[in-house]
């Protein structure tokens, strides 16, 4: 995913707080984030000039799926964050506006 440089500090807060994600940085403008299971998200710095702003998001950006064990758990500590919660026509999952402007549905882990 891409966001603006400034956006960086609050994404990785949100990262490994909220989703207890470990990082690492292969590039100066690369972060990757380690989920539990081993799966990766990537976050790409750009100028503010070259990133999507937040409606470039929510309107054609790609959406990312979580799986968490608690959604509404999980939600509370985004809006705690500063993600905004967006309607949807999808009433089994929720969807968060995250610091930078991606959109993340949560959805509930698959117990093994």
């Amino acid at each position: 995913m891409t966001a603006p440089a400034s956006a960086l500090a609050a994404l990785r807060s949100m990262f490994v707080d909220v989703f207890g994600c470990t990082s690492m940085r292969p590039m100066t403008d690369l972060e990757v984030f380690v989920f539990g299971d081993g799966s990766k998200v990537g976050v790409y710095t750009l100028s503010p000039n070259d990133a999507l702003a937040p409606a470039q998001h929510e309107r054609a950006g790609t959406w990312i799926e979580i799986r968490v064990d608690d959604p509404d758990g999980t939600g509370a500590r985004l809006e705690g964050i500063g993600a905004r919660r967006l309607g949807t026509a999808d009433r089994e999952h929720a969807y968060y506006q995250v610091p930078g402007g991606q959109v993340l549905r949560l959805a509930v882990s698959p117990r093994s």
